[in-house]
């Protein structure tokens, strides 16, 4: 009797911690648009990175394109653009986060829109994650938004966790503009 009890008692402590999280009826892929969002609205023009508090990751694209522009949050997070003067729909965007983005399972669709019989048309097409490396680290990426007139492709890794070489950990998000084959190449030219 007593090991049926310790038994039973086991399986209701295991049952109770592993129970699945609460569904709120939130989209998650919808939440992490806005959490994203509301982290870039958070940013502010400055001329240097003396507000940052976590390492800074950056990219030599700027040996080729110049010094990025610089934006950064009250909290301490960042964002670097990196453009080339001769080609508006080509960029590179590094975000470094002070605390980490929430996690998707399944990558959105890449989203975007085309007019047909002169009517604005959306689309959205279903995709896989993808795979690549940063500094070291296996992360996963996906197309963000289809080519339009306005702008090129938008292709971005899910938020991931970095350690500079103090040790100091950080959230980061990679965002390139243009053609998809750059993306991996672009992220080789990431560092401290």
């Amino acid at each position: 009797m007593k090991k049926l009890s310790l038994l039973f008692t086991t399986l209701l402590l295991v049952n109770c911690s592993s129970a699945p999280p609460v569904n709120n009826g939130e989209d998650p892929v919808e939440s992490w648009r806005e959490n994203v969002s509301g982290r870039a609205i958070a940013l502010k023009n400055v001329d240097s990175l003396a507000g940052v508090k976590i390492p800074v990751l950056k990219s030599s694209m700027s040996d080729n394109w110049g010094q990025p522009s610089i934006e950064v949050s009250s909290r301490g997070s960042y964002r670097l653009t990196y453009a080339p003067p001769t080609k508006p729909s080509t960029r590179l965007l590094i975000y470094g986060y002070v605390k980490p983005l929430p996690t998707i399972n399944t990558p959105p669709d890449a989203s975007g829109g085309e007019i047909i019989n002169s009517e604005p048309t959306g689309i959205n097409a279903p995709q896989k994650w993808r795979n690549a490396t940063v500094k070291g680290k296996n992360v996963r990426w996906f197309q963000e938004s289809l080519p339009s007139g306005a702008h090129g492709a938008y292709f971005s890794t899910e938020g991931f966790t970095l350690s500079g070489p103090d040790r100091r950990k950080g959230y980061y998000r990679i965002v390139t503009e243009g053609a998809e084959g750059n993306f991996r190449a672009r992220l080789g030219t990431l560092g401290w």
